[in-house]
């Protein structure tokens, strides 16, 4: 499961490769994979809190759904998918 870069681009304005980079602490390279490829549910992590938010805030949907997901993608006991 991989996380967009989008959600978290809109919620700081849409800044240019520099200055997201910048407020996240890492290379514009990590930003270009991150838009052509997404982030692990580490990176999304990472960076949301680097930018002041909770992944959740970030990607609601996405970021409960992982956790109730193991490492094979399968649903956890008790988890809502």
């Amino acid at each position: 499961m991989t996380f967009p870069i989008d959600p978290l681009e809109a919620l700081l304005g849409h800044p240019n490769v520099s200055s997201l980079a910048r407020r996240l602490r890492c290379g514009g390279s990590e930003i270009a994979t991150a838009r052509a490829w997404g982030w692990t549910w580490a990176q999304a992590d990472r960076y949301a809190t680097r930018a002041g938010f909770h992944p959740a805030e970030v990607w609601p949907d996405l970021w409960w759904r992982a956790a109730h997901t193991d490492a094979i993608g399968e649903e956890r006991a008790g988890g809502a998918a």
